[in-house]
Parts: C-alpha cells; structure tokens; sequence
C-alpha cells in the first residue's frame, strides 16, 4: 500500500555537494522514461556555468529521493522571461524508488525560501516548461501552485506549455 502525498516523510532542498551526496548520485534511479539529462550532467552543467544550479531533494534520512537544475540568466531570456527575478527549474526527476511519494511536488513548497537562502533573494517567479501533451504533469504542477502561461515554447522535443509560479509575498499573480 502506497503513502499518500500528505503521509510522505519531510523533504529538504539543498544545493547539490559530493560531500552530501556523491555515493547516492552514483545510485540514483532515472528508470526508462527520461531523456539524457541525467542529475550527473546537471552537475556537469552547473560546474560550467555560474548561473545554474543543480538542487537535491532529500527525505529526513538523508535519502537523495530526486533532482533539479535551477536555471537562472540567458536560460529565462530563452523562454521570454527578461530580468533577473525569475530562474527556470529544469530537467527534474525523482528516483524511481521514491517515484508516488509526493516529493516532486511538495519540493515546490520549498522553494522559495531554498532560492532566497541559498541562490538569490532577487528571485520572485519561478517557471518550467512541460510537453502540450502531457496533461498528467500539467495538473501536479497546477496542483502545486503553477499557472499556465498564455504562450507556447518549442523546444527540442516539441511544444511545450510554460508554468509559473510566483512567490507568495509578492504582488505578481
């Protein structure tokens, strides 16, 4: 029997270290469905370029359960988002055994305060891109507190629908 979302054990954001997580990285669970962006090359990514950021999900064991690349910079600009209050969450995935608990949407919960604390207290909007077609994914993220955008991007694989969130605290709705 599957936990509910709401029975899911706490999770934590925190910036992608070797110290924390280099023998958890080497085991992590892609499963068959995602593409090439594995969290190693989000890493490699992150370590190329100052404006990206690879981001750890975390249960309260210390289990690295999923992983995200923050983006922030030219990578917004792309997608039509000028200036430097919004960052792009890109390419997140959950290990496979920890897939149905919860943590990818809950780690948007979070995530306001992690970027301010960690990353730029500048940033009001955050915003990532999802296939037309998957509307499953469209509604957890709504669920989450994303909106969709009027605009459509295309990108390497398709159109994709752009989703925003903006932080609570600010007027931008």
């Amino acid at each position: 029997m599957r936990r509910s979302a709401k029975e899911v054990d706490a999770m934590n954001l925190d910036l992608y270290s070797d110290e924390l997580f280099a023998i958890q990285i080497d085991t992590y669970m892609l499963g068959e469905a995602l593409d090439i962006y594995t969290p190693q090359v989000i890493i490699q990514h992150s370590i190329a370029n100052k404006d990206q950021f690879s981001v750890a999900i975390s249960n309260d064991d210390g289990m690295l359960v999923g992983f995200f690349g923050l983006h922030l910079g030219a990578s917004s600009e792309e997608h039509g988002y000028i200036g430097g209050t919004y960052a792009l969450i890109k390419d997140i995935s959950i290990d496979e055994r920890y897939r149905d608990k919860g943590y990818d949407i809950r780690c948007f919960d979070k995530i306001f305060e992690f970027i301010n604390q960690e990353i730029n207290e500048e940033i009001r909007s955050v915003f990532l891109s999802i296939g037309v077609e998957n509307t499953l994914a469209q509604k957890a993220y709504e669920k989450a507190g994303f909106k969709k955008r009027d605009s459509f991007f295309e990108g390497r694989y398709g159109n994709l629908v752009i989703m925003e969130k903006h932080n609570i605290g600010d007027q931008c709705n």
